[in-house]
């Protein structure tokens, strides 16, 4: 899954370590996680939330949602 993100977005490993804890990265990555239903909700188990709190993680980090 991850090499698929850097292979669809373009963003190269060192890129992607320097920036990983910047909102509009940790954005687009769960935009990524939206566009595939199953990634989604593999990832949201793995962390211990819900598909739906990362959604609502990623609009937060968009600026769509107050916190």
């Amino acid at each position: 899954m991850s090499q698929r993100f850097l292979d669809l977005t373009g963003i190269g490993t060192d890129e992607l370590r320097k920036n990983v804890g910047e909102p509009a990265l940790l954005a687009a990555f769960i935009r990524f996680l939206e566009a595939h239903e199953p990634d989604l909700v593999a990832v949201a188990e793995e962390i211990g939330m819900a598909p739906d709190e990362l959604v609502a993680a990623r609009r937060i980090l968009e600026g769509q949602e107050e916190q």
